[in-house]
C-alpha cells in the first residue's frame, strides 16, 4: 500500500542522515506530531510526512492500516502510535 510513496509525494522531508522508508502520518495542530518532527529533525533523520487532514489518500491509508489517530510512524512492518520516545529510538537504531 505504501510502496508507491516517493519523497516528492510528501509535505516535508527531513534532511541529513537517512533511515530508509520512514513514513509519519500527522495532522495539523497535533502537538505529538510536532514532537515527532522535532525528534527526527534533531537527529538528521529523513522521513516522509503525510498530513491526513490535507491528503485524503493519506487518511484512507491510515485507516486501512487500522489506525484512527495521529501520529503514526511506520518503518517497514513496524509501527509506533503516538510520541513514544523509546519505541522511536528503537525504530531508528
Amino acid at each position: 500500500m505504501l510502496d508507491g510513496l516517493r519523497n516528492s509525494d510528501c509535505e516535508h522531508t527531513g534532511r541529513g542522515n537517512t533511515v530508509a522508508d520512514i513514513v509519519v502520518y500527522t495532522m495539523t495542530g497535533c502537538p505529538h506530531c510536532a514532537a515527532i518532527r522535532e525528534f527526527f529533525e534533531e537527529r538528521g533523520i529523513e522521513y516522509t510526512e503525510r498530513n491526513v487532514l490535507e491528503d485524503d489518500t493519506a487518511l484512507k491509508e491510515l485507516r486501512e492500516l487500522g489506525f484512527n489517530g495521529t501520529p503514526v510512524t511506520l518503518k517497514g512492518d513496524e509501527s509506533v502510535l503516538g510520541f513514544d520516545r523509546p519505541k522511536l529510538e528503537a525504530l531508528i537504531a
